[in-house]
């Protein structure tokens, strides 16, 4: 499986995983699944429970690899 989003293999990144987290978008929502061992985080610091789909409101900050000054996406409905 390919990666959909590629990140620089610099400091900035080394705790997003090579495989970090699954995005799945519907019709009306968006989910995350965190496969990583480094963890995917809200911007509240709570931790995505480990190969558990979750719901991602819009405009809800991720953090990837730690609860904060780690790389992040941001969910948007479009």
């Amino acid at each position: 499986m390919a990666s959909d989003i590629v990140v620089p293999d610099d400091a900035e990144f080394r705790a997003v995983s090579s495989r970090h987290v699954l995005v799945e978008c519907t019709s009306d929502d968006v989910y995350l699944t965190d496969v990583s061992t480094n963890g995917t985080f809200r911007a509240s610091g709570a931790r995505l429970t480990k190969r558990e789909r979750t719901k991602i409101a819009p405009g809800e900050n991720i953090f990837l690899g730690a609860a904060s000054g780690s790389p992040m996406i941001r969910v948007e409905r479009v």
